[in-house]
């Protein structure tokens, strides 16, 4: 290797070696070899030795390129909405899955929450109408059934046949009456002066009795519902104040405070799991409604009461005043009449036939139909109660709870797609 070749690339240093050595094998052979020859004359030769030189050389390769990542997302939110805050920057390393950005999902949160409520109300609809209908409700329905009981006698008694026959007897008497003050009275007008009067005891007695029993009953209806509204407010309020400790404390509002195993000696609140709240939060509103169906069979319970206190006395205060007409029509046999006397009997036969008239007409049927029809519908509520549920309304039901638990599913699904994550590990290019 000459100096001139120092533009050219130097052999490696074993390769130098190895060439060395075979030049000076090769020198070495061709120096046995002339000894074995004959002696040429002697030539003097001349040579130079040249020393190997070792170096690092520093070559640079310049090139232009384009650089591209291997994957590329354009990411951006699938619904519209307020971007609340951004969690990255531009160059920072993100992995599979970590969220970016985030809209405000104050207002699914909410959505999320009333789906929830939808589908717990739906389940406790469903349960309600596989278990059985509430006992509050029974009762209601049965003291409902016994007011249209009541109120269909108080019609049908207000006007039956006996006071037709009633009505047709004052006409008679009336007519009677305005004849004896005309005439003279016979011994047939005492006598009916006289039965008229015993039918207006009769009558008096008999109001007093059957009245006094349906307010009697009304008011033992009212002093049950009250009853069983007394213990639904008491209920209610056990269930609130548990409910309220819950949502307040997260522990148990029973037993508030258990041992703590980490603490011999020492306790610690008594936390309870989400099946345990919601056990307190179902029975909170069960109460709710128990003391609302309470509240409505006390206000139908006084109804039916002050409906009876009223017939009562309107009732009796009636067969008090014919009471008091017969006794006085009796008296006027005895006495002479005067003008005045006249006029009024006649006014009172008039009285009588335009009562008569009334009482047959259409207003009584009218009057019956309806108490009737009322009654077969409390009949028909309570049997429904009763009654096992329907397959179509538990199908119904179960399609509810269904379609509530979708819309909970949606809701959550909005929810989540607030959030905009990474599809993949790698780095934030552009906000």
């Amino acid at each position: 290797m000459s100096e001139g070749t120092s533009g050219r690339r130097l052999p490696r240093p074993r390769a130098v070696l190895t060439a060395l050595g075979l030049a000076l094998a090769v020198v070495a052979g061709t120096y046995l070899l002339l000894q074995l020859r004959p002696s040429p004359p002697a030539d003097t030769r001349s040579f130079s030795l040249i020393v190997p030189r070792y170096d690092t050389l520093v070559a640079t390769v310049n090139a232009a390129g384009q650089i591209e990542p291997a994957r590329v997302a354009n990411l951006s939110f699938t619904t519209a909405g307020q971007v609340a805050e951004v969690l990255v920057e531009v160059g920072q390393t993100v992995e599979a899955g970590e969220a970016l950005a985030r809209l405000d999902d104050r207002s699914l949160r909410l959505q999320v929450q009333q789906a929830e409520a939808q589908l717990r109300q739906a389940e406790a609809g469903y349960e309600r109408l596989v278990s059985g209908p509430d006992p509050a409700e029974i009762s209601a329905a049965e003291a409902q059934l016994r007011q249209a009981e009541a109120q269909l006698r108080q019609v049908q008694g207000g006007v039956t046949d006996a006071d037709l026959r009633a009505a047709e007897a004052r006409l008679r008497q009336a007519e009677l009456t305005l004849a004896r003050l005309t005439g003279t009275p016979t011994e047939a007008d005492v006598q009916a002066a006289e039965a008229q009067v015993a039918e207006a005891e009769l009558t008096l007695e008999r109001q007093r009795s059957q009245l006094s029993a349906n307010k009697t009953a009304a008011q033992i209806q009212l002093e049950q519902a009250v009853s069983q509204l007394t213990q639904a407010q008491s209920r209610y309020s056990t269930a609130k104040q548990n409910w309220d400790y819950v949502r307040e404390t997260g522990a148990d509002p029973i037993v508030r405070r258990v041992a703590d195993p980490s603490r011999p000696g020492q306790t610690r609140p008594n936390t309870l799991n989400d099946a345990q709240r919601q056990q307190y939060y179902d029975a909170f509103v069960q109460a709710e409604a128990a003391l609302r169906t309470a509240e409505s069979a006390v206000a139908q319970a006084q109804v039916a009461y002050d409906n009876a206190r009223q017939a009562e006395a309107s009732g009796v205060a009636l067969a008090e005043g014919q009471l008091a007409v017969a006794r006085r029509q009796l008296d006027q046999l005895f006495s002479p009449a005067s003008p005045e006397q006249v006029e009024q009997a006649r006014a009172q036969v008039a009285a009588a036939r335009a009562d008569l008239d009334r009482l047959r007409g259409d207003q009584r049927g009218g009057t019956v139909d309806a108490a009737r029809a009322a009654l077969e519908a409390a009949q028909a509520n309570l049997e429904r109660l009763r009654a096992a549920p329907n397959p179509a309304d538990v199908a119904s039901a179960e399609a509810q709870v269904e379609q509530a638990r979708t819309g909970l599913e949606m809701a959550r699904l909005a929810l989540d797609q607030a959030t905009l994550a990474a599809p993949f590990a790698g780095v934030v290019a552009e906000v």
